[in-house]
C-alpha cells in the first residue's frame, strides 16, 4: 500500500499508567488522527491515515489477538511491523484477521513461537517477507486464493 500522509489531531489524552501513549479525544465526525506519539486502544497500537488504519504493535501479554475491522470508522487494511515492533511476542497463540485487511508486512508475527492458529481473510493480497518467520507452533495455515504476493 502506498503510504498516505498522517494528518495531525490537536487534542489527545493520556492513557493512565502509560503517559507516553496519547490517543485522540474526538468531539465530532473527524476520523483523522495525530502524527505524533503512539495510538493505543484495546491492546492494539495503530496509526490512522487518511483512508486506512495500520496495526503495528500489540500488548506482549496477549494470547488472543482479534484485529478489528475498523478503528474509529477507518478500515484496517494493513498489519505492519514498523521497526519490527511485533517481534518476540511469545504469549500470542491465536490471531483473527478480518475481511478488509489486504497486507501483512515484513516480520509482522515473526518469532511468535506459541502461535497455533491464524485466520486469514479472503481480502488478503500480500504476505510480505518473514511475516510468520519462526512461528514454530504454527503447523498449518490456509492461504486465501486472492493472495498475489508472498515474500
Amino acid at each position: 500500500m502506498g503510504k498516505e500522509k498522517l494528518v495531525s489531531k490537536e487534542e489527545t489524552k493520556l492513557i493512565p499508567g502509560k503517559g507516553r501513549y496519547p490517543i485522540p479525544a474526538y468531539k465530532g465526525p473527524e476520523r483523522i488522527i495525530s502524527k505524533t506519539g503512539e495510538l493505543y486502544e484495546g491492546g492494539i497500537y495503530y496509526h490512522i491515515f487518511e483512508k486506512h488504519a495500520e496495526i503495528y504493535k500489540y500488548d506482549p501479554g496477549l494470547k488472543y489477538l482479534k484485529i478489528p475491522k475498523e478503528i474509529r470508522g477507518v478500515p484496517v487494511t494493513v498489519i505492519s511491523s514498523m521497526n519490527n515492533m511485533l517481534l518476540n511476542k511469545v504469549a500470542l497463540e491465536t490471531v483473527s484477521i478480518p475481511e478488509g485487511v489486504v497486507e501483512i508486512s515484513n516480520n509482522a508475527f515473526a518469532n511468535c513461537r506459541n502461535l497455533k492458529k491464524v485466520k486469514l481473510p479472503e481480502s488478503l493480497t500480500k504476505i510480505d517477507n518473514m511475516a510468520f518467520y519462526y512461528c514454530t507452533g504454527l503447523k498449518e495455515i490456509t492461504i486465501p486464493d486472492n493472495v498475489e504476493t508472498i515474500g
